[in-house]
């Protein structure tokens, strides 16, 4: 374990806001909904998962969160996650946000308490970016599964500058490195400076699937004839079959492993 993770959570009482979860403020659900709209592609907001935003608050609300600003009370950032059990065999991580929120379903179902936190999102609200605030919604997460007893926390990351390079496969876009050795993508870096590893990329995360006329509508693109599109935002093309009126976007992300310092979930 680094000692960035070690001091992970022990960071977070410093940091310059309130933090109040969706169970002591419900009323925040819809705004928070809302404000997803602005943090991806157009099309990123038709997946399969979407649908599952308001079981998520409804069923795990003590693990959605928001950092608000302590003299207005506005929001600055949330972030998501669900607790799960998993066996610390990487392979039997879960391969999609949907399997993420049904293994969480499950060992909830199950009665046996959760070993792990998986992450969701963090999102920074606009007129909040370029100021650090991602890192302390991780922050934040790990805190939170440090107050809970969870050893470990997986973000599956989306990375930053992937959409410049749509045509790179993923396992290879995570190895790559700027002249002074770190990672090439600034969200992988934030990761890496925490104290965070790569571990697996689960490759359908995010799946897509619209007619040819909303792919039109979602990315203001035609696609006169069938093929592979690169398209403003995506990771990887869109497949597009124009007899079938049918177009399928499969999101690869990247899962970040964090240890949690078993000391500091004792003094959190």
């Amino acid at each position: 374990m680094s000692p960035e993770t070690a001091n992970l959570t022990s960071r977070r009482r410093d940091l310059p806001f309130r933090v109040v979860t969706v169970a002591e403020r419900p009323d925040l659900v819809e705004g928070l909904i809302a404000a997803d709209s602005e943090a991806y592609p157009a099309f990123v907001l038709h997946s399969a998962f979407e649908r599952e935003w308001p079981r998520i608050y409804a069923e795990f609300p003590e693990y959605q969160f928001a950092l608000l600003d302590p003299d207005s009370g506005a929001v600055i950032a949330h972030g998501n996650s669900v607790p799960f059990r998993w066996d610390g065999n990487v392979a039997t991580l879960p391969d999609s946000a949907t399997a993420l929120a049904e293994r969480a379903r499950s060992t909830r179902a199950s009665g046996l308490p959760p070993t792990t936190l998986g992450a969701l999102q963090a999102v920074v609200h606009v007129e909040h970016q370029g100021q650090g605030r991602s890192r302390q919604v991780l922050m934040t997460m790990a805190g939170i599964a440090a107050e809970r007893g969870l050893p470990d926390l997986f973000a599956p990351i989306r990375p930053t500058h992937k959409a410049r390079y749509p045509l790179s496969d993923m396992a290879a876009y995570v190895q790559w490195r700027r002249g002074d050795g770190k990672s090439q993508d600034p969200w992988i870096r934030v990761h890496h400076q925490l104290g965070a590893e790569p571990v697996a990329i689960p490759r359908a995360w995010t799946t897509v699937t619209g007619s040819r006329a909303q792919w039109e509508q979602w990315t203001g693109m035609s696609f006169p004839q069938s093929g592979s599109y690169v398209v403003p935002g995506g990771l990887v093309p869109v497949e597009l079959d124009v007899e079938a009126d049918r177009g399928h976007y499969c999101e690869p992300h990247v899962w970040m492993h964090y240890r949690i310092a078993a000391d500091v979930a004792a003094a959190a």
